[in-house]
């Protein structure tokens, strides 16, 4: 093959994106070629950018999880896939049924996304709802699957019930600016808890959720947006058992939870183009992560490859 791809490599010893051009070469016959359409940005690649991701990372490489794309060739042993079908890439490479105990999770210690064309094994991509954009289907395996997880995955998602999402537009609580956010949650919701809290704050919030949510409900503890200090966490214990609640951990899932979500959104012919805050074109990379880093963006932000 050996065509010249541009790539965007990250180096966090810098703290700065270069373009690279590689040549690139589809040489396991059990992989497969994509030519990525549209990258989506997550609170993550910007922390690791600026050197303040608390897990992992390689010290230079292609950065970004949440991509969507076209395969353009396949390798003689490909039999899942073929050329032209839409796919993406699995957030976590070593996840398939997530009972692995190891992982790999693309932009952190594998290399991740942000390039013009990028090489899978089949086995470690997902065919996308026909139905969406390329914008679209790229927030599915990162955001929307650890959404799905945190809400609806175990059964814990059902009618009437109702649920808590830090610093959602949507609810207009913001618990890093409103100091009294749990008191205002529960009068928003009749005087009572939740039963649900998708919790991203970290240590900052933790003990408001823990007032937020209903006895015997659960916090979902899905990410650290705010600043992390152990002594914010006095009176955890106290309050989870006083409470009975559910304290859990959410992370990005595996492939086989990747596919049924995307099941259910080609079955409700779901859409979610209103949910993008701006767009960038892939030569504008560094401007689309220093804008996620401001902390400016309410949606997701896009890095398009073609219209």
């Amino acid at each position: 093959m050996g065509a010249i791809f541009q790539y965007s490599f990250i180096n966090i010893l810098t703290q700065a994106l270069r373009g690279v051009e590689e040549e690139i070469e589809l040489t396991d016959p059990k992989h497969v070629l994509i030519q990525i359409h549209a990258v989506v940005l997550n609170y993550r690649d910007a922390n690791i950018l600026n050197g303040s991701n608390p897990w992992p990372v390689s010290p230079s490489g292609i950065p970004c999880s949440d991509a969507a794309g076209v395969i353009i060739a396949i390798g003689g042993g490909v039999t899942k896939f073929a050329v032209e079908r839409r796919g993406s890439p699995i957030f976590d490479q070593n996840s398939i049924t997530d009972q692995e105990q190891s992982r790999e999770w693309l932009g952190g210690e594998v290399d991740g996304v942000l390039a013009t064309h990028v090489i899978f094994p089949e086995d470690k991509i997902v065919e996308i709802p026909a139905h969406l954009t390329w914008a679209e289907a790229a927030r599915l395996p990162c955001a929307w699957l650890t959404a799905w997880i945190a809400l609806a995955y175990d059964g814990s998602l059902m009618a009437r019930k109702t649920i808590l999402i830090q610093d959602s537009p949507i609810l207009a609580i913001n618990y890093s600016k409103n100091a009294d956010c749990d008191k205002e949650a529960v009068r928003m919701n009749g005087g009572v808890g939740v039963a649900i809290v998708v919790e991203n704050g970290g240590t900052l919030s933790i003990m408001k959720s823990l007032n937020v949510v209903a006895k015997r409900d659960i916090v979902n503890q899905v990410g650290y947006l705010g600043k992390q200090s152990p002594q914010d966490l006095e009176g955890l214990l106290p309050q989870l058992i006083d409470k009975a609640v559910t304290f859990r951990g959410i992370k990005v899932s595996s492939r086989l939870e990747l596919e049924q979500l995307n099941r259910v959104i080609s079955a409700n012919q779901m859409r979610f183009g209103e949910i993008i805050d701006r767009k960038f074109s892939f030569g504008q990379a560094s401007e689309a992560f220093a804008y996620l880093w401001s902390g400016k963006h309410i949606g997701k932000i896009v890095i398009e490859l073609s219209k």
